[in-house]
């Protein structure tokens, strides 16, 4: 009797699952497109949309990946052309620290809890609508957060970036907004916040002012270019006679674009419609520039006539 009902119970179970073979493997042909087109776009994006493990040197994967596309987003990190993403290396490494240190988290190296939590927080933000998928299909550049596209210009496309918020200031102060709307096209090497960091303490408050206006100006100009130039163009030795007068020498040290010997370029061919953004890490002074006509330098902080002599020693670490 037992065996009967063994025999019967194996059956019903046999057909079972011959029926949900069944019905799994007769799926209509317009599900199975969709299905292998969601495999080919959604679950790329959501393999990519948030770290779930600690990541450290040595690590490799998808989730490294996922986190170098965050820090070249934030503009920390800058792989060189042709080198494979998914490896956690010394560059990751070194990037992470920087993005940990401005957000106020131990600066280990390290992916631990804290900065996987704010990583994640910064993959949930949405850039003026654009998803990931737009970058995935070539449509823009992340800079800053944010997806540049070749349908705005170059000023609509600077203002969404959060790390090139200091010369989009600089450039409403010299009042050069319409021109870099205008239809150009322009070759713009944009100094992301840390450059202007770099500078003398002050520097920036003081180039602002409107008595500062022309300096500003021959500074930001120097930063721009007539025509459209990608980085192809930019080729080892080249010259370029900048907007304002002077020229800029572009060479390539192991695989990286430099100005002038001093600026290294971090984010290149950031395509706008009315031409073409390169963000650097150091501002550009043009030799007659520098800070002669708006103050001296000392002890890394600038010092400037309407400032009394308290006021400007205090800034100065000598």
């Amino acid at each position: 009797m037992n065996k009967k009902i063994i025999s019967v119970v194996g059956v019903i179970l046999a057909s079972s699952i011959v029926s949900a073979f069944a019905m799994d493997t007769t799926m209509s042909g317009d599900n199975m497109m969709k299905s292998d087109s969601m495999m080919k776009t959604d679950s790329m994006v959501e393999s990519h949309s948030s770290l779930t493990m600690s990541l450290g040197m040595g690590s490799k994967g998808k989730e490294v990946s996922t986190l170098q596309a965050f820090l070249e987003a934030k503009g920390y990190l800058h792989l060189p052309q042709g080198v494979a993403k998914g490896y956690f290396g010394k560059m990751t490494k070194m990037a992470l620290m920087q993005y940990q240190t401005s957000t106020g988290i131990s600066s280990t190296g390290f992916v631990g809890p804290m900065t996987r939590t704010k990583v994640n927080e910064g993959l949930m933000m949405k850039n003026d609508g654009m998803s990931k998928r737009d970058v995935m299909n070539g449509e823009g550049v992340m800079v800053g957060g944010a997806l540049m596209v070749a349908s705005k210009d170059i000023v609509d496309n600077a203002v969404l970036a959060n790390n090139v918020t200091t010369v989009v200031a600089a450039v409403k102060a010299a009042g050069l907004v319409e021109t870099l709307k205008s239809a150009g096209p322009f070759t713009v090497f944009a100094p992301n916040n840390g450059a202007f960091a770099k500078l003398p303490i002050g520097t920036v408050d003081t180039l602002v002012k409107p008595e500062n206006k022309a300096q500003l100006t021959d500074i930001l100009t120097y930063h721009v270019v007539a025509g459209r130039y990608t980085s192809s163009d930019l080729t080892d030795g080249l010259t370029l006679k900048t907007v304002e007068g002077k020229t800029l020498t572009f060479t390539r040290v192991n695989g990286k674009l430099m100005i002038n010997g001093q600026a290294m370029v971090e984010t290149a061919d950031v395509i706008s419609s009315n031409g073409v953004t390169h963000v650097i890490d150091t501002v550009l002074m043009p030799s007659s520039a520098k800070y002669s006509n708006v103050g001296v330098e000392v002890g890394a902080a600038l010092m400037v006539a309407s400032k009394d002599i308290v006021d400007n020693a205090v800034l100065a670490n000598n």
